[in-house]
């Protein structure tokens, strides 16, 4: 069984992030803002699960960068995807740690999946925060069609995504709406940018759920279409005439978009984007 390894974390933080200097604070700051800064990291401190961690302690000053393990607020993952393709989780805080951080997930075998989120680069002398965050991470392409789980240490623990083995989801005409989730003006996205969507639906059903895979696929044009499918992967086990109408929300990372206009297409729905 995998097994959560705090110790990988910490590693994560101090490699993932590079040594960056930050310009010393005006010598004529008034006393109003670093009272507004102690009060914003007082709020900070409230939602940061570790001490600072330093990226370079011998920097040329002492105001070195520090990355931060930041508390996911959300996890949001697709419901199934197919064996041979990789799985994309997007991690989102709803609170700021701090003033003008960078996001950034990762995940870290072999003693996982370990999932961890920071914030980097965040500026201590500035008495902002920052709205909240949230940052993709990738993994290589599924290999073996069974759950895929990663491990985090947060309230929880785990999240879970189902992975199908080839020929067992059945194509459904279901899907209703398509709603952007990532990016918004509610959080700093980690760059380059990934471009998430609800594909939200209604499945008849004798019983069980539906267990839903969102596919995508683009087509080139003056404005390039993404086509948004849905897939049912667990076929209803039960038998009766009509079954009752149940209600469905999947998740698909439609990827780094290049700059652009895009129609997302789903059955009836359309969302469009523009990437700049």
């Amino acid at each position: 069984m995998l097994r959560l390894a705090l110790g990988v974390l910490l590693a994560a933080a101090i490699g993932g992030c590079l040594a960056h200097e930050r310009p010393s604070d005006d010598a004529g700051r008034a006393a109003t803002d670093g009272a507004l800064a102690s009060d914003a990291r007082v709020a900070r401190d409230a939602w940061v699960d570790d001490a600072f961690v330093p990226r370079d302690v011998a920097a040329a000053d002492d105001a070195w960068s520090a990355c931060r393990t930041v508390r996911a607020d959300q996890w949001i993952t697709p419901t199934v995807v197919s064996l041979g393709q990789p799985i994309s989780v997007l991690m989102r805080a709803d609170i700021g740690v701090g003033c003008g951080c960078v996001p950034s997930a990762q995940v870290t075998p072999p003693s996982g999946p370990t999932a961890a989120f920071f914030a980097c680069d965040c500026s201590d002398s500035d008495p902002c925060i920052d709205p909240g965050y949230d940052a993709t991470f990738v993994t290589p392409p599924t290999t073996i069609a069974e759950p895929q789980q990663f491990y985090h240490p947060y309230p929880g623990g785990r999240v879970i995504v189902d992975v199908a083995a080839l020929g067992t989801c059945v194509a459904t005409d279901t899907l209703r709406t398509i709603t952007l989730v990532s990016p918004d003006e509610a959080h700093t996205t980690s760059t380059p940018t990934h471009w998430w969507v609800r594909a939200s639906g209604t499945q008849l059903r004798c019983c069980g759920t539906p267990h839903v895979m969102i596919d995508a696929t683009s087509a080139p044009g003056p404005r390039t279409q993404i086509r948004v499918s849905a897939s049912d992967c667990a076929p209803d086990p039960c038998d009766c005439a009509m079954g009752s109408p149940v209600n469905y929300d999947a998740y698909a990372d439609l990827g780094v978009l290049a700059p652009g206009d895009y129609d997302v297409v789903g059955g009836p729905a359309m969302l469009t984007l523009t990437v700049p």
